[in-house]
């Protein structure tokens, strides 16, 4: 039995527990994938951990979309001291009352962090989805879909919700990026924000073909988001995560990433390679 698969058996065990992440309290059943490395890893991804270290000061607005049960919103209010603003939307019904669960457990997050069940798209209106039967929690969207779900823009919703700067958007939407980025293009052309994007089910990096272009017209630089941090080539497959970056910005924010993914990639345990192996498909 391979091990990509025996990894994958164990991190399925049926272990439920409460912890301790990114310093802040989560319920964790290994039955998820996202727990499951969590509570082997004490870290689900290191990666845009860094990130938020890199990019956030106090005081911050960050757009989670796509935030599962929350770990990736505490990653972002421990980077400041949890004076981090944090918009978040969860599709998945279930993963959003845990995550709603797991904000319950910290309440000096309330006047922070605000999380709806809601999918986000190019417009207002109807999407539905199919789930994925290998992989508890996870939803690919599907115009013959058994499940339907309210979505919104994000231009919409921040119009909406009146946000005067947004610093940081972290979306994790299972190969629906597209259209997101068509329902975010005010957002992104008038708040210049960085973007940490799942993009491994998106098609290679073509600059002149979406998603991609949506971003390089408005002067964002794409990364492989991992150390350390090398631009798309054009033909390249798409990586796990994607790094898009105001071309203004990334003078100052490639130290602070570097020195964190050179300090973390020295220090990486045979474990953790393991499962960096099996979730980068390298």
């Amino acid at each position: 039995m391979g091990l990509r698969i025996r990894l994958a058996m164990l991190l399925r065990r049926g272990i439920h527990k409460e912890s301790t992440c990114s310093g802040y309290r989560a319920s964790l059943n290994s039955d998820y994938l996202i727990d499951g490395i969590q509570i082997l890893l004490d870290s689900y991804d290191e990666v845009y951990e860094h990130v938020c270290h890199s990019a956030l000061q106090p005081g911050a607005q960050v757009v989670d979309v796509g935030c599962n049960i929350g770990l990736t919103i505490f990653m972002a209010c421990q980077a400041t001291q949890g004076q981090t603003h944090v918009l978040g939307w969860e599709a998945d019904p279930e993963q959003f009352r845990r995550c709603q669960h797991n904000l319950s457990l910290n309440p000096s997050l309330q006047e922070w962090v605000r999380v709806d069940n809601l999918a986000l798209s190019d417009q207002d209106g109807l999407i539905r989805f199919r789930s994925v039967a290998a992989e508890q929690g996870n939803y690919l969207v599907d115009p013959q879909g058994p499940v339907s779900m309210q979505c919104r823009s994000l231009d919409s919703l921040l119009h909406q919700h009146k946000l005067e700067r947004l610093d940081l958007i972290k979306c994790d939407i299972d190969g629906h990026e597209q259209a997101f980025f068509k329902g975010a293009q005010a957002s992104l052309s008038r708040f210049r924000p960085l973007v940490f994007f799942e993009s491994i089910l998106l098609p290679p990096y073509q600059p002149e073909q979406p998603p991609w272009k949506q971003l390089r017209d408005l002067n964002y630089t794409l990364f492989d988001a991992r150390y350390p941090h090398a631009p798309l080539e054009p033909g390249q497959s798409p990586c796990l995560d994607t790094l898009a970056c105001p071309d203004f910005r990334w003078g100052e924010l490639h130290p602070k990433l570097a020195a964190l993914g050179a300090r973390a990639s020295r220090a990486r345990s045979l474990i953790r390679r393991m499962v960096d192996a099996w979730r980068y498909q390298e």
